[in-house]
């Protein structure tokens, strides 16, 4: 089985007989698994590697094989590297392009109307579990055995950190605390500027994700244009706060 979006192969051996991965010829000392009856092994393939780098340019695609010995049988896996054409990256974004002013023009709604703020928050909440969804369907691609927890925060990396404001931010907005706007526009400007990197997937058609590509591409559309869009919220948040402090409690002055 190719796993790891054709980084790896695994064998798990559910025969009686011992299963031995045959190597490139011309490569006698590299040493390829030897998989016991009932056990399992992962490996990189120098195969699999070659047909990755030199696809056959009229079909966009190249074959590979693995020879295995199954106890005194030859038997041959057979597979192909794919490469689909890249998906129309101005559609994505588009999209992104859109969800900045949507969160925008919400944001500058909600700093003034208390409707708005609970859009605002129920927005934030959205683009908060569109990044969780990423980062999630990141994980289906990476061996089972693994802790799913360690695996969800390992690719959160960074971004984790704005995880609590996900929360905090949309509270506050929907209570109608003055702060709310504030809270998730620092949310969004962390997100953005930790995931920014997600728009790559514009160009791929081939994602390291375990659910539909366009899933992914829609999510990052989200973050990253929703993400800035709130961190504009943000701004615009604490230019409304300054504005409404009296000036006789600004620093510095004075009074008569």
């Amino acid at each position: 089985m190719v796993i790891e979006a054709g980084a790896r192969l695994e064998i798990e051996n559910q025969t009686g007989a011992t299963v031995d991965v045959l190597p490139e010829p011309g490569t006698a000392g590299l040493r390829e698994p030897t998989v016991p009856p009932g056990g399992m092994a992962r490996w990189s393939d120098r195969r699999i590697v070659a047909a990755a780098q030199a696809p056959d340019p009229a079909n966009h695609r190249r074959a590979w094989a693995i020879p295995l010995r199954v106890g005194g049988q030859a038997v041959t896996i057979h597979g192909e590297q794919v490469w689909p054409p890249p998906p129309p990256a101005g559609r994505w974004w588009l999209a992104t392009g859109l969800a900045a002013l949507v969160a925008v023009v919400i944001g500058a709604l909600a700093v003034r109307h208390r409707w708005a703020a609970v859009v605002l928050g129920t927005a934030t909440a959205a683009i908060a579990a569109a990044h969780f969804t990423h980062v999630v369907g990141s994980t289906l691609v990476l061996p089972p055995d693994q802790s799913r927890l360690a695996m969800v925060v390992g690719l959160a990396g960074p971004a984790i950190a704005a995880w609590p404001l996900a929360v905090i931010g949309p509270a506050l907005a929907i209570a109608g605390h003055p702060s709310g706007p504030m809270v998730c526009g620092l949310f969004g400007a962390l997100l953005v500027l930790f995931s920014a990197s997600d728009v790559v997937s514009f160009f791929y058609a081939v994602l390291p994700f375990g659910w539909n590509p366009n899933l992914d591409r829609a999510t990052a559309a989200l973050v990253v244009g929703g993400g800035f869009g709130l961190f504009l919220t943000g701004i615009l948040a604490l230019r409304a706060s300054s504005r409404a402090v009296p000036p006789a409690a600004q620093p510095g002055s004075t009074t008569n």
